[in-house]
């Protein structure tokens, strides 16, 4: 009898550690995913492609992780927590260096210039300098450039009014996906 509580004993004991084992690598798999989502954020803020929807989602991710790291299991897990935190705070401190660095005051001011030369109407200003708020400063400097273009083209007579305007709204929207 005392065998046969033994073995009992023995396969609820095996039981309990597999399923915290189990439990132990969906966590670090849960941990795994919110890395993936930060480093890929991180990879389209290097490229100027991020939005502000993007970094509030990459430093919601980056707060989830910490939390997740500062509860069991991974308190116990001393070789990777340290460099898993480093390496949110770099990518976090270069985030924020690279949406400071926007500069898109200068286009704003080109923008105006367009406008007062008649290149673009009040609503095209507002509608661009509300969306070059959230861009890098190279991305608002090839949209001037574009809109320079298209507009000699269209002092030119290569196209009419209303595709010009449209062509300016179209770059709006293409601006709308890429910040």
């Amino acid at each position: 009898m005392e065998r046969l509580i033994l073995i009992f004993l023995g396969i609820v004991l095996v039981v309990i550690w597999a399923w915290y084992r189990s439990c132990v690598k969906k966590e670090w798999r849960r941990l795994g995913r919110l890395f993936g989502e930060m480093r890929g954020i991180f990879a389209n803020a290097r490229k100027s492609e991020i939005t502000k929807s993007d970094v509030d989602k990459f430093f919601d991710c980056a707060d989830k992780a910490l939390d997740m790291m500062s509860k069991k299991p991974f308190k116990s897990d001393k070789e990777d927590i340290p460099s898993l935190k480093d390496e949110i705070d770099k990518m976090s401190s270069q985030i924020s260096l690279l949406l400071a660095v926007r500069t898109p005051g200068k286009e704003i001011d080109k923008l105006a210039a367009l406008r007062k030369n008649g290149m673009i109407s009040d609503l095209e200003f507002r509608a661009f300098s509300e969306r070059f708020k959230l861009s890098t400063g190279e991305k608002a400097s090839g949209i001037i450039k574009a809109i320079s273009e298209l507009s000699r083209q269209y002092q030119q007579g290569a196209m009419l009014e209303s595709n010009y305007h449209a062509a300016l709204w179209a770059m709006l929207d293409k601006l709308d996906r890429k910040i």
